[in-house]
């Protein structure tokens, strides 16, 4: 059977994407290989997942369309990483040589724990929070220190600063926080990062930060950076850009720590298509402006229908709520059994799951099965 160029891009790209640029409705799955739309059905086979943090309305129509008339996979991607570098410094007004491309900022995180960190050296940074940094620390050979969030579920810098030893290497700083979504306050990071020893590299992952309602280049330490040279900011297009399956993400910091982090080396280079949808969602603001405002309703709605049933959500800033919930691992698989994935088993969080914000039929079935669960018992 031959298989077409649309079709062949229908199974890379995220299904959903609707045919017009003016509306991020609901969108619908198509088959890969099919004509015809079809709802979402939820089964263990087919599940919703929600477990992840993908942007559940996809990319931009203009990446989809884009894709669709030239995949340019014969080429290698130089010129697009020359574009889609110069095209970001431009966004956040930089210097084209203060811009870092990997596959994924989690590319660019695994190279900063290579190169910033290693036997006798150590990674300071929150727990919980993002868990594969610390896998990266451990496979760079090095200890990993933990500092609680504090009782609000901000980070406590404070007492970050007092693990800080001559063995630091780097700290890392996810802000919104992932689990949890919660914004530590700019003023206590900028206090924080000018009291950091000048052997001690940080990083600041704001991957979640394009979320914050409302939002502001003044909190980003991207669009507004402090003059530290060791603080590296990350960001990606898998979230609010809808290619998590794709694979772009990239740091800001000072030309020198940029240039050390790229003689390090990455794990790969992103594709031509990865390079080139990035390119094309970034010039579409006004789809992710829209994107963001579905997100924030989706967010309000999550914690009207949670208030109603008496639970009790994090207030997050970002595409997911952490829910305060009983018997967490149980509800877990409660919810996968009916088709749903949900995250849970976060350390120190252990009444709690994390809910990716979907689709609004999405989250009709989750609100469903979660109802479901309650009339068989106590939650």
């Amino acid at each position: 059977m031959t298989i077409s160029r649309r079709e062949l891009l229908l199974s890379f790209v995220v299904a959903g994407a609707t045919a017009s640029a003016a509306s991020i409705a609901p969108l619908r799955y198509k088959r890969a290989l099919g004509i015809e739309d079809v709802e979402l059905a939820s089964s263990p086979a087919r599940p919703i997942r929600l477990d992840h943090n993908e942007n559940a309305f996809g990319p931009s129509p203009r990446v989809v369309a884009a894709l669709n008339e030239d995949l340019s996979i014969n080429r290698y991607p130089k010129a697009e990483i020359d574009s889609l570098t110069d095209q970001l410094a431009y966004f956040h007004r930089a210097r084209r040589e203060q811009i870092v491309i990997g596959c994924g900022s989690t590319a660019i995180l695994r190279a900063c724990a290579a190169l910033f960190l290693g036997p006798g050296k150590t990674l300071v940074m929150a727990e919980p929070s993002f868990e594969p940094m610390a896998q990266y620390a451990r496979v760079a050979r090095s200890a990993v220190v933990t500092v609680p969030l504090t009782r609000l579920y901000y980070h406590d810098l404070p007492a970050t600063r007092t693990r800080i030893s001559e063995k630091t290497g780097l700290v890392y700083i996810c802000n919104p926080n992932n689990p949890t979504g919660t914004v530590t306050a700019r003023k206590e990071i900028e206090e924080f990062l000018n009291g950091l020893p000048p052997t001690v590299w940080a990083i600041i992952d704001e991957a979640y930060h394009p979320y914050i309602n409302p939002p502001s280049r003044e909190t980003s330490f991207i669009d507004n950076p402090v003059s530290n040279p060791r603080v590296i900011v990350t960001r990606t297009f898998s979230n609010l850009y809808g290619l998590a399956g794709m694979r772009i993400g990239y740091a800001y910091t000072s030309p020198v720590t940029a240039e050390q982090i790229r003689a390090r080396g990455l794990d790969a280079e992103p594709g031509v298509s990865a390079l080139r949808a990035a390119r094309i969602a970034l010039e579409d603001q006004d789809y992710a402006r829209r994107t963001i405002i579905e997100n924030a309703n989706a967010r309000q709605e999550f914690f009207n229908q949670a208030v109603a049933r008496r639970l009790q959500p994090m207030d997050s800033a970002a595409n997911f709520v952490l829910l305060y919930i009983d018997g967490c691992l149980e509800v877990a698989e409660h919810f996968q059994r009916h088709g749903i994935l949900v995250a849970a088993d976060f350390p120190g969080l252990a009444q709690s799951i994390r809910v990716t914000l979907g689709r609004p039929e999405e989250m009709k079935e989750f609100w469903r099965v979660l109802d479901l669960k309650a009339s068989l018992g106590p939650i």
